[in-house]
């Protein structure tokens, strides 16, 4: 879970802004990792990952690139709660890019028609 967590605090510290939260997600494929993670070798480990990533996040252990204890720490969070982020990562950042971008107009020509789109 600290290489999971070390990757995803990265993520927001280059970021910088509440935002990161919503684009970061995990696919069923792990695509990116060069070998699956023992724990969780397949998309049927999914809740065990989603348990033990909000586990973490309730009770942090240091990793050795962020102190996870610290206030640096506690403010990459933007004061979204472990359940929040959890929600964030399992499943609703990988809806709002489907809903974003998996649209007819999209898919056809390139365009975003989204209401909610703020670019």
């Amino acid at each position: 879970m600290k290489l999971i967590a070390a990757n995803i605090f990265h993520i927001v510290k280059v970021i910088g802004k509440e935002e990161a939260w919503d684009h970061i997600c995990i696919g069923s494929d792990f695509d990116g990792a060069v070998n699956y993670f023992e724990a969780y070798e397949s998309v049927e480990d999914f809740d065990t990952l989603s348990e033990d990533l909000f586990a973490f996040l309730e009770a942090p252990q240091d990793i050795k690139e962020i102190n996870m204890t610290s206030q640096k720490y506690i403010k990459l969070k933007f004061g979204l709660t472990s359940r929040e982020i959890v929600e964030k990562i399992m499943y609703k950042s990988m809806d709002g890019f489907l809903k974003r971008y998996f649209t007819d107009q999209y898919l056809e020509i390139g365009e975003n028609t989204n209401i909610n789109d703020k670019t």
